[in-house]
């Protein structure tokens, strides 16, 4: 009896709230690489001054070049992880911005980038991201959360996930089929 009220809550759950696991996509216009390694750098450029003189002026530029999604997305990771997801820190320096730096990985996605010197220790920091091009603008659509590291890919996004025949034959072929 107890298993069977444990399989009902699973299925119900599970019924419930599989699309709200990943986003959906974006659709989106054509990218020019060139134009959003520039878009991009600008951003962080801002982004980071910002941060240093007057961090009240990043909500405005996050409204700017960020997707509504994500927006969510960081406000709870910042939430969660107390720094910045943006930049995978809790500040920002004058001498780190001039090497701040931006290469295209593959299809939408870039990698942002910069060195955090201190006592003579250089440590790099990558920031895998996708981007956007929507209403004639770029926008950053999906930030690598740091736990994820460097990974990058649509993979990430969850849009590749086709929905499963859930079997309720029997309980406990229903539970298997969460395994």
């Amino acid at each position: 009896m107890r298993y069977s009220k444990i399989c009902s809550l699973l299925f119900v759950y599970f019924t419930l709230f599989p699309a709200n696991l990943c986003p959906k996509p974006i659709l989106t216009e054509a990218i020019v690489e060139q134009e959003a390694i520039h878009a991009i750098k600008d951003f962080y450029t801002s982004y980071a001054s910002n941060i240093i003189s007057e961090i009240a002026s990043n909500d405005l530029l996050v409204q700017r070049f960020l997707t509504k999604r994500l927006i969510e997305k960081v406000d709870r990771m910042r939430a969660a992880t107390g720094a910045d997801p943006i930049i995978r820190a809790q500040d920002f320096r004058e001498d780190v911005i001039e090497t701040l730096q931006v290469k295209h990985l593959a299809g939408n996605w870039y990698m942002v980038s910069y060195d955090w010197v201190e006592d003579k220790k250089v440590d790099n920091v990558s920031i895998p991201l996708r981007i956007v091009k929507t209403d004639g603008g770029y926008r950053i659509d999906y930030i690598t959360p740091e736990w994820n590291a460097s990974l990058y890919g649509d993979s990430l996004l969850c849009d590749h996930l086709e929905p499963q025949e859930i079997d309720t034959s029997t309980p406990l072929i229903f539970f298997k089929n969460f395994l």
